[in-house]
């Protein structure tokens, strides 16, 4: 059954379908010790205990932003998932399917954020090309030489923090691979729209057609806190 409907879900998830729609009551623990006896499903790697670090206390103080590739339209295509997510409260304040992240699809998403929600005070990304330079892939970031990112954010006073483990952006992380595991979160519209759904929220919906135009975060008139509405600023 895993094999013929549920091959893209994650354990969890393959586990409330099971109960909730083909009746079957097994145990969670049941189910991934069976995928995994039968090689459908990865075994977790034994990990030491690491401290997880303390959310901002505030929202807009932190955001995460990050790209998975994955099949998002269940079928053969791979696209990009770009996302902001706030760190104190895990909100998702911008999500986009895009053929590949870079400097012009990331700017898209951080300028819509900062025009919606006001400016916040640090960005908390992967070491990619498009944020940061590196002598050598791996190595820590130059913090004397600026992206086109990096320019656009110090000149906003938005600090720029590098992770260097994919632990780090744990948080993230973890929230793709549950939008993953979630089967269908991106659906194709009979009017051409693209919706990105979370549970039961709409995340984002655009234009099929829709590509992000290159661009910089812009100053508005007057730069308002976070969460602020321009109306109210």
């Amino acid at each position: 059954m895993y094999q013929e409907k549920y091959h893209d879900f994650n354990v969890r998830h393959f586990h409330e379908k099971l109960v909730e729609e083909e009746n079957v009551e097994v145990s969670y623990t049941w189910v991934k010790l069976a995928l995994q006896a039968a090689g459908l499903v990865e075994k977790g790697k034994r990990r030491g205990q690491r401290r997880r670090r303390p959310r901002r206390p505030m929202p807009g103080m932190m955001l995460h932003i990050d790209g998975s590739e994955h099949a998002w339209f269940q079928d053969e295509r791979r696209a990009d998932l770009i996302t902001l997510m706030d760190d104190a409260n895990n909100e998702v304040y911008y999500g986009q399917i895009v053929e590949q992240e870079s400097t012009r699809t990331t700017m898209a998403g951080l300028r819509e954020v900062i025009e919606s929600k006001g400016l916040f005070c640090s960005l908390y990304s992967d070491r990619a090309s498009h944020f940061f330079i590196t002598a050598r892939a791996g190595q820590k970031v130059d913090r004397h030489r600026f992206t086109q990112v990096g320019r656009a954010l110090k000149e906003l006073g938005i600090k720029m923090i590098p992770s260097y483990s994919p632990q780090a952006r744990g948080r993230v992380e973890r929230s793709f691979r549950t939008w993953a595991g979630c089967n269908v979160i991106v659906h194709e519209m009979l009017d051409g729209a693209i919706v990105i759904r979370y549970g039961p929220h709409e995340v984002a919906r655009f234009a099929a057609s829709e590509v992000p135009a290159p661009s910089r975060p812009r100053r508005s008139a007057s730069p308002r806190p976070f969460g602020v509405n321009r109306s109210t600023s």
